[in-house]
């Protein structure tokens, strides 16, 4: 039996799947071993991308988040990402996040549990993100699928190249995902492959939200929407 990276050449054309999943209240530390496992059989390279500590203060004056904000520059320091916006009456909305190491989300996981039992505005305000940038491999072999590294940037937003899944995990969990798959059509080895990583992943990916790439006539790559019929996916929303 041919393996995936044997099913296809370079592509002429590919395609992508870009949605935010809700996945509702369920466990962080449960959410990022189930993820990291999925990048353990489909991603190359499988350590992640980045991670921080997050805390939205919005345009509150709100003492619990104030004083949270104080322990949280105690414990990561000061040096932080600021978000900032403004409302139309003036007021500023703030956002941060702390740079985590790799070795540190397990301890950041385990202590943003504690901040969400402690007040329910630090379930809906505080948290732990993580993302990976990174290409799929076939997960029989564990080599690259082909064509990756070509695949053009849509998005100066996104990688400039590969995928990105990007979790975050407050009282409840929601995942970005922006997906490449160097495939030019919706072939039996795709079907195949896209059927396995769904039957991985803790969730059920949308048959709505995939795009077929090819150049148009000037040079430009145009999406056109694919509609999918998953199989095997999973039944857990």
């Amino acid at each position: 039996m041919a393996t995936v990276t044997e099913s296809f050449a370079e592509p002429g054309a590919f395609i992508t799947y870009d949605f935010l999943h809700g996945l509702g209240r369920r466990n962080p530390r449960s959410v990022f071993t189930e993820i990291q496992a999925v990048m353990d059989r489909f991603a190359s390279p499988i350590t992640l991308g980045g991670a921080g500590f997050l805390l939205d203060l919005a345009a509150d004056d709100n003492p619990i988040l104030n004083d949270t904000y104080n322990e949280l520059c105690d414990i990561y320091g000061k040096e932080h990402k600021v978000r900032k916006g403004y409302g139309r009456n003036g007021r500023t909305f703030r956002a941060f996040q702390w740079p985590l190491s790799i070795e540190n989300v397990g301890d950041a996981l385990q202590f943003s549990a504690g901040l969400h039992n402690r007040h329910r505005i630090l379930g809906e305000r505080s948290g732990v993100q993580a993302w990976w940038v990174f290409r799929f491999t076939d997960p029989e072999t564990r080599i690259e699928l082909p064509g990756q590294a070509a695949l053009p940037v849509l998005d100066v937003r996104r990688p400039t190249q590969g995928s990105q899944f990007a979790l975050t995990l407050k009282s409840t969990a929601a995942a970005a995902l922006w997906l490449f798959f160097p495939f030019e059509d919706a072939s039996s080895a795709f079907q195949s492959y896209i059927s396995n990583f769904q039957e991985a992943l803790p969730f059920r990916l949308s048959a709505n939200h995939w795009r077929k790439w090819r150049r148009d006539r000037e040079g430009q790559w145009k999406p056109r929407k694919l509609s999918l019929q998953l199989e095997n996916a999973a039944n857990r929303d």
